[in-house]
């Protein structure tokens, strides 16, 4: 991995200790607070810390005046608690009055959002900086290391490396099978390990929701006991789309000449296939691959002059599957003679000589 790369990664957004260090308006704070006790009502101080992913020390003094104020009110300790907290108050439990509920039904329809306290939008703009990755990320040498796996032509990895070093929108496009998925799939590895995304992001007064978890895998790694709880540390994302359409039913001309690289992925021609074939049957960490042939025509066409399809099931040895290519109800499969004993492999060379 470059040095680029690593940097990139080695940024996180710093913990806030204070209300002035979470960047958000102490009212906004105060009505999540308010909600948070109202959807839980009663609720612990350390759980109302945890729900917001704020310190504790935070949201004190923001607690303090609602009770107060008799918005909330204490009824005692929690029952289950953590063993150390930082503040005697955390370990108590806040309930809503009924003056709070009016106060909360009020904040509930400026905003109706109850979770993580979000991020500023400035905060979160200046972490996708920091997070990008510098100029010419995709050099040659990259490019190889993602894409070894796959059995590509030389000119469309002189195309991809380009594209994707210009940030500009990229369309790839061919027949199904053709590798298209893979490709975006393997380029995201350029990218790096991972980022910061917050939960939620503010605009002004707004919250918008931002983590989706349909999207966004969380990091393997553990969590970084400095960095501001209100940021998931997750895989860089990936979304697929598409369809197996004609050009003009996927969209209108005016957009396709809108995209900046427009690389089409060819049909593998014969000696790239065999090339795959290889790879699959003598791979060490490929698994045998079931599948049943419906049609004689299809086995035959589907199988190289010079391979031969082995099935070892009912019987001591393998025998030779195009003498029984009519039969589309049995299950085929490929095998790796790299796997097969002395013998097994003995008995493979005379049943192949006899095709």
């Amino acid at each position: 991995m470059t040095d680029s790369s690593v940097e990139a990664e080695s940024w996180f957004p710093g913990r806030p200790r204070t209300v002035e260090d979470t960047g958000l308006s102490p009212t906004l704070l105060r009505d999540l607070v308010l909600k948070t006790i109202y959807a839980g009502s009663p609720v612990a101080g350390f759980e109302i810390s945890r729900r917001l992913r704020l310190d504790y020390v935070i949201l004190e003094s923001i607690i303090k005046d609602l009770n107060d104020a008799a918005i909330v009110q204490t009824e005692g300790e929690a029952r289950h608690r953590p063993q150390r907290l930082e503040r005697v108050e955390e370990g108590l439990t806040y309930a809503i009055t009924e003056i709070g509920r009016e106060r909360a039904r009020q904040a509930m329809e400026r905003s109706a959002y109850v979770g993580v306290a979000p991020v500023p939008l400035g905060q979160y703009n200046l972490a996708a900086i920091r997070q990008g990755l510098p100029e010419n990320f995709a050099t040659q040498e990259r490019m190889y290391n993602v894409l070894s796996h796959l059995v590509l032509p030389e000119q469309v990895l002189k195309l991809l490396g380009p594209a994707l070093n210009s940030r500009k929108s990229i369309f790839l496009y061919g027949h199904s099978g053709n590798g298209n998925s893979s490709i975006a799939r393997a380029t995201r590895r350029l990218l790096g390990e991972g980022l910061y995304i917050p939960w939620a992001v503010a605009v002004d007064d707004q919250i918008i929701r931002l983590l989706d978890p349909g999207f966004h895998e969380p990091s393997r790694q553990a969590p970084n006991p400095r960095a501001d709880g209100r940021w998931s540390s997750c895989a860089r994302p990936f979304i697929q789309v598409g369809g197996e359409l004609d050009m003009s039913m996927l969209m209108d001309e005016a957009f396709i000449r809108r995209i900046r690289h427009k690389i089409k992925i060819p049909d593998p021609t014969e000696e790239a296939f065999r090339e795959i074939f290889r790879r699959e049957a003598d791979s060490s960490r490929s698994r045998t691959i079931r599948r049943r042939w419906t049609t004689s025509s299809r086995i035959t066409t589907s199988m190289p002059t010079d391979q031969c399809v082995v099935s070892t099931r009912g019987t001591s040895s393998p025998k030779c599957a195009r003498s029984r290519a009519t039969r589309a109800s049995s299950p085929w499969c490929w095998t790796s003679i790299s796997s097969m004993t002395p013998a097994t492999r003995s008995s493979l060379a005379t049943s192949r000589s006899k095709c």
